[in-house]
């Protein structure tokens, strides 16, 4: 799936995906993903590969590289990671976010950082939750 978006989608107000992933992720044996950047998008794959035989989609859109330190394990595959610690001292306050949105937290983090407010970004649960499904 494509045009992952918040707002309008890209290409105009009918891409709208976002809005149908919570009845998308209520499909039994469908695992849907929502990566928040193109390295989160080769760890769905990688998740996808690896685990269970089931139907799966990726839901994203055109999204920037936000993570650049090296990482030899999947960190989505956790449920969450810390993308971007806080700096300058102590956490004073955390941004979770998740798919086409993780840049905006990016973004709004710089602008807390320079007023002073040591902000972290996590990116959460672009993974298929762990539902115990009743045979």
């Amino acid at each position: 799936m494509t045009h992952n978006s918040i707002g309008l989608g890209e290409d105009g107000p009918t891409h709208q995906t976002v809005e149908h992933l919570s009845a998308l992720r209520d499909i039994p044996r469908l695992a849907v993903y929502r990566p928040g950047d193109p390295i989160e998008t080769t760890d769905c794959w990688e998740a996808i590969l690896d685990g269970p035989r089931e139907a799966a989609l990726i839901a994203q859109s055109r999204l920037p590289l936000l993570r650049k330190a090296p990482s030899e394990e999947n960190l989505g595959a956790k449920g969450a990671y810390v993308l971007l610690e806080a700096e300058g001292g102590e956490r004073l306050l955390t941004i979770f976010s998740t798919g086409s949105e993780l840049h905006l937290a990016v973004e709004a983090r710089a602008v807390l950082q320079k007023e002073g407010v040591r902000t972290a970004v996590i990116s959460k649960e672009w993974r298929p939750s762990e539902v115990e499904l009743v045979p």
